[in-house]
């Protein structure tokens, strides 16, 4: 019986790292852009394969806008596929959202207009709420099925994921599959992207913490039952609208350069979004991108501060 070996020359990934820099340098290898300038300046050009990202927030943060937003600039690029899992917003309501950002109309507006046959290719999705053996299942077979594809795997809600053990259990149990999934198919060769959305715990809500400027910014301890979810993400992203937060009031956190009072919560009537980067395995993890809101048209929009 042959004797299964575990461990490797490290020649053979200084081998393929000196590759990887040779490539990004004579630009045969580029980041994605995200779609906002200063989002790709934070992640150091844009956005890279066999990444996973966790996006965070409160209710009406935005955060499945972002994602959405994120998956449609991805799949702009070639030769590149999304499967979503859309366990909390039906595929008809995610459809509406799109119309409404892809035309600039209001969901209204949507309702009132002659909207002719549209597609989206390369784009399926799974409306039935899974387990992570499920989930796994799925994905592994999507990327299969679909070789010499660049995969973005978006996931909607991860507490929506079946499980047993309280959601602390299911939310770990799954990012350590999610994980494996990652170092499985890279090892492969493949290109694939895995954008989580997860919520945030009411700690960002206590009554302390709105009183003190040098409280407001979002934190590791703020993400929702799991410690899973930042140890695991390769970026883990906070949308954050103070202005959603009764007490916070015109300025939001500690004085800023060109803020003395703080950075706005609003900008012409629209509300601030601001994206924390609490995590940036490759990176610096403190910064901090700023939007605002154009909900209206299930939108966010880079705001491009220009100091005086």
């Amino acid at each position: 019986m042959q004797k299964k070996t575990y461990y490797k020359s490290i020649d053979s990934v200084i081998e393929k790292t000196l590759k990887l820099i040779d490539d990004r340098r004579n630009g045969i290898i580029n980041p994605i852009s995200s779609g906002w300038s200063n989002l790709d300046s934070v992640l150091d050009g844009g956005i890279e394969w066999n990444k996973i990202i966790s996006i965070s927030g409160q209710s009406g943060s935005g955060k499945s806008v972002i994602l959405e937003q994120l998956k449609y600039q991805l799949l702009s690029t070639k030769d590149t596929m999304a499967l979503s899992f859309e366990l909390e917003m039906s595929g008809i309501d995610q459809m509406i959202r799109f119309l409404t950002r892809d035309k600039s109309l209001t969901r209204k507006e949507v309702f009132q207009s002659e909207i002719e046959n549209f597609s989206i290719p390369n784009s399926y999705l799974v409306e039935e709420q899974v387990t992570t053996k499920e989930f796994t299942e799925i994905v592994a077979s999507f990327i299969e099925d679909n070789p010499n594809k660049n995969i973005v795997i978006t996931l909607d809600h991860i507490l929506l994921i079946k499980g047993t053990g309280g959601d602390k259990a299911i939310i770990d149990e799954f990012y350590v599959n999610l994980v494996n999934i990652k170092r499985h198919f890279e090892a492969q060769g493949r290109n694939v992207l895995y954008l989580i959305l997860s919520q945030l715990n009411r700690d960002i809500l206590a009554k302390d913490r709105i009183s003190n400027p040098m409280f407001h910014y979002p934190m590791q301890s703020d993400l929702m039952s799991s410690s899973g979810i930042y140890q695991c993400s390769d970026y883990v992203i906070v949308a954050h609208v103070p202005a959603n937060i009764k007490g916070i009031g015109e300025f939001y956190g500690p004085p800023h350069k060109g803020f003395p009072k703080g950075l706005p919560t609003k900008i012409d009537k629209h509300k601030c979004v601001f994206l924390h980067i609490i995590k940036n395995r490759f990176g610096d993890p403190s910064k901090m991108c700023w939007m605002t809101e154009n909900f209206k048209y299930s939108k966010i929009d880079e705001y491009k501060f220009r100091e005086e």
